[in-house]
């Protein structure tokens, strides 16, 4: 029996993607439809393509026929599908998500590689993440990290309330504060032998490069420094590691792939020594490595 909910005209497994295709093919490209309509299956049905194949004729229920409906409005208002899902994956981690919060990107996953490869065989360090946002880093540098006392910081409680859900739901035990790094408020005296941070880097005179979906529902808090001062946040997080990162600890920084000697020689004028500069595996300079 076939039956209309929401536009999706039939039941079974093989209509419902022909639908999706059908609906989503003036909003995106068609591989990356493939991949909205895997991540759905996934979601909505714990359906791999291997199982959509197999139950290509499965009729799904009244439930999950009104979750893909959900998704596919969703989609076709540019959402992310992150957010409408409210979670993602990351280094191996299921996290929640909020519009209060960044969706992680795979270069930050290649930050926190890169710290967990440096570090992982020695115990008792200290870890600090500035601008957690939904917890990403933190989380999951503890989760790598085990023997690892791990802190964190954001100016936004709302994004302080994801990271602590992300931090319980993982089992990691990471204590987060607020904290404005910009601001000339001390943080303590706590000291650190590792400071990681993806802070804000991405310029307005960028925005024309980047697609609705990031724009209209990513927080710009998260994302924007002013076309004067690109390096704002890089500055505040270098004087920070003055006070707060050990002799000899590392810090680690997301950077904006256009000021990758920009930053590389705001460090060296803080005084950081061993400046190594990384490319993604884009090919694109995303990531550096400082030691105080």
């Amino acid at each position: 029996m076939s039956i209309t909910i929401t536009g999706i005209p039939t039941r079974n497994v093989v209509s419902v993607v022909h639908y999706m295709r059908q609906e989503l093919s003036v909003h995106f490209p068609f591989s990356e439809i493939e991949a909205l309509i895997n991540y759905s299956f996934s979601q909505i049905m714990g359906y791999g393509r291997i199982e959509m194949m197999m139950h290509a004729e499965r009729e799904i229920s009244d439930e999950n026929m009104l979750a893909f409906a959900d998704v596919i409005d969703g989609l076709k208002m540019q959402v992310p599908i992150q957010y409408i899902f409210g979670k993602c994956r990351f280094y191996g981690l299921e996290l929640l998500l909020t519009d209060d919060v960044l969706i992680p990107r795979p270069e930050t996953e290649e930050l926190v590689h890169w710290v967990v490869t440096d570090f992982k065989n020695l115990p008792g360090l200290s870890v600090l993440d500035i601008g957690t946002g939904s917890g990403c880093i933190a989380v999951s540098l503890k989760a790598g990290l085990t023997d690892s006392r791990v802190d964190a910081i954001d100016i936004s409680p709302d994004a302080l309330v994801v990271a602590r859900q992300n931090s319980t739901r993982n089992k990691a035990n990471v204590s987060f504060y607020e904290f404005d790094v910009l601001s000339e408020v001390p943080f303590g005296m706590a000291r650190y032998d590792i400071i990681v941070s993806n802070p804000p880097y991405v310029t307005h005179a960028q925005k024309k490069q980047m697609q609705p979906n990031v724009l209209n529902y990513e927080p710009h808090l998260a994302l924007f420094v002013s076309d004067e001062d690109p390096l704002l946040f890089y500055r505040s997080i270098a004087a920070f590691c003055q006070r707060h990162l050990n002799p000899g600890g590392a810090l680690y920084l997301e950077i904006n792939e256009d000021f990758g000697k920009a930053t590389v020689d705001l460090l060296q004028a803080f005084n950081f020594t061993g400046i190594q500069l990384k490319k993604d595996l884009n090919g694109k300079f995303r990531m550096v490595k400082a030691i105080r």
